[in-house]
């Protein structure tokens, strides 16, 4: 079964849990969160946080997730530099957000604007060493429409 053809619900338990985040895992998460924002909104995937060897990278849009630390940084600073090749249409800002769903209380993410426009949630998940194990690119369960900014835009 691909993401495409999950239920609504069981996405949105893969990326989150019902379940509270102790203190220190919310703190490792959210300054994780602000680290990968820092990269987005200065287009440098130099900026990204410390990322587990194992990383997954996994978008609704595509079919197949990217594995390893070293390919998905390369994918992010080709997708980088994509996005600076356009020009300010297509300027990437990313606020710290949070997703008005039960299933996601608690958990930071990162709601994506590409041309003002809200394009995706970014959802970030750590390791106890807070490394970044799995991040996960959300155009349509949730939809970005789900996510309440707080006005954090991390520089």
């Amino acid at each position: 079964m691909t993401n495409r053809e999950l239920p609504i619900f069981y996405l949105c338990r893969i990326v989150a849990s019902t379940e509270p985040l102790p203190d220190a895992v919310q703190a490792s998460l959210l300054e994780a969160t602000r680290q990968w924002g820092r990269a987005c909104n200065r287009l440098d995937a130099a900026l990204l946080p410390s990322l587990h060897p194992e990383l997954i990278y996994e978008s609704q849009t595509v079919l197949n997730p990217l594995r390893g630390s070293k390919e998905v940084s390369a994918y992010v600073a080709r997708k980088f530099d994509r996005i600076a090749a356009a020009g300010d249409g297509m300027a990437v800002t990313a606020e710290i957000a949070h997703v008005d769903l039960p299933e996601a209380a608690g958990y930071p993410c990162l709601l994506a604007r590409q041309g003002g426009k809200p394009v995706c949630l970014i959802k970030l998940k750590v390791d106890d060493a807070g490394l970044v194990e799995r991040v996960d690119f959300l155009v349509v369960a949730p939809t970005p429409d789900c996510a309440r900014g707080t006005g954090e835009f991390p520089i």
